[in-house]
């Protein structure tokens, strides 16, 4: 497959293009869905296609297909496109340059698409469910696994490779008594490791643990986020805040502030896509260029921006690796759309203490275990106004009751100033609603505004 993007980039430089960048995106594997405490048929995704990038006269152009033959016509639409794009002076492809294995990416177990395990891991999650109470209904959920072989080819000498497979799993739960109640859990990874059982208790518990909630007055209180909940304020408020294409344009809180504190000393926030078992890991981004740990926020210092190289060229900085060929609400990389800045493995982390300890040292706060309307929060200025459906009171160091629904209010970036506490709980996860990978734990902040 790696011949193929190397004789499509041939191709482009043989018809006029002055640099040629190739990229194969195959994809290989199984979804298995439960729908109404039933195990559906699997589906099966097999995908493989080519995008292209050109350079001509200093404007990209870029185009993709399904066809891995007519190369003609791809370079063809590429050339075209450019003439359409503004001038880039500063821009280059990445050049070869050394590559390094990074740890628990491929299992050949989930690679070789095993029917039964897929339908072993459903049946384990609303077995797991049931066992917690049989009036609990497991409405859906899903197991998804497979394998992605990225293929990338320039005109600098550029040819690698990197093969990688994941799996993710899903089970939601429903209580119908004295009202409804629901809980969901989640588990991903790229090895055969999932305990789907263990899935499917968590979400049933969730459910029972919110049955009968009871109404509160709202006021300024601690606040306690489950690491699900606390990845998707991250998703939406703090990580598009930390990419360059917004920070350099003055379209992020933290625009002009590289060097100046903006978190609590404690708190240090990277990006590492060579980590072991990662959500994004991997030898390379969507573009070649090696992984490599990016400091962003270090004990309490903003340092850093995340890059592309397209971004990278604009502001004379180098490429942090963060390429990924997604759209912005697409949880899966797809040969058709061009790279762009994204959080591979985006990590926020401090001193961590057992979850039981963070709660008894709470007077008067909630346990956050889900949120809706993050993706509406502001990056520009980091307010965001959210309601939470599922959540427990806490009362002098301990859980009390399950909470009617209320909104939560604030500004992410103070409420990082005056963070008092991250649990041992981290966990890996993709995006709520996209392809970036999140590394979060629970956290818990003081004098948040709950509107009950």
């Amino acid at each position: 497959m790696l011949d193929n993007g190397i004789r499509l980039v041939n191709k482009a430089l043989e018809m006029g293009a002055d640099d040629a960048e190739a990229c194969i995106l195959v994809r290989k594997g199984l979804e298995h869905k439960i729908e109404k405490g039933k195990v559906k048929l699997a589906t099966a995704e097999d995908s493989v296609g080519r995008g292209l990038r050109i350079m001509k006269d200093h404007k990209l152009g870029f185009s993709f297909s399904t066809d891995m033959n007519n190369d003609d016509a791809l370079v063809e639409k590429a050339l075209s496109l450019s003439r359409l794009g503004k001038e880039m002076k500063e821009f280059s492809l990445p050049s070869k340059a050394k590559l390094t294995s990074v740890g628990s990416t491929f299992d050949k177990r989930l690679a070789d698409l095993p029917l039964d395990y897929g339908v072993g891991c459903c049946e384990e999650g609303i077995r797991g469910a049931l066992d917690v109470s049989e009036e609990i209904n497991v409405t859906s959920g899903r197991v998804r696994y497979g394998s992605e072989t990225l293929y990338v080819a320039n005109s600098v000498d550029l040819e690698a490779e990197d093969r990688v497979t994941y799996f993710f799993g899903e089970v939601d739960s429903v209580l119908k008594k004295n009202g409804v109640s629901n809980g969901t859990e989640v588990y991903w990874s790229k090895q055969m490791d999932a305990d789907l059982y263990e899935v499917g208790k968590g979400s049933a518990q969730w459910a029972i643990d919110t049955a009968n909630p009871e109404k509160m007055e709202g006021g300024k209180m601690t606040v306690l986020f489950h690491p699900l909940p606390f990845r998707s304020m991250m998703e939406f408020v703090l990580v598009p805040a930390l990419y360059a294409d917004r920070a350099r344009k003055g379209e992020s809180v933290y625009s002009d502030r590289i060097g100046e504190m903006v978190a609590d000393e404690s708190i240090s926030v990277f990006d590492d896509p060579t980590m072991p078992n990662g959500p994004n890991s991997g030898i390379m981004d969507d573009e070649g260029t090696p992984s490599s740990r990016t400091d962003l926020i270090v004990k309490g210092n903003l340092e850093s921006f995340l890059y592309d190289s397209l971004v990278a060229s604009e502001y004379s900085e180098k490429s942090t690796s963060n390429a990924m060929k997604v759209a912005r609400l697409s949880d899966i990389r797809q040969f058709k759309y061009p790279p762009r800045v994204c959080a591979r493995n985006f990590t926020l982390e401090g001193p961590q203490r057992p979850l039981e300890d963070l709660i008894a040292e709470t007077d008067d706060g909630v346990l956050v275990h889900g949120i809706l309307g993050a993706h509406t929060s502001n990056p520009a200025s980091g307010d965001f106004s959210i309601s939470s459906p599922r959540l427990l009171r806490i009362k002098n160091g301990e859980i009390k009751n399950p909470v009617a629904p209320v909104m939560i209010s604030g500004n992410f970036p103070e409420l990082l100033k005056d963070i008092s506490g991250l649990g041992d709980d981290r966990r890996n996860m993709k995006g709520s609603m996209g392809a970036l990978g999140i590394i979060s734990p629970s956290a818990r902040f003081e004098d948040v505004l709950v509107i009950g």
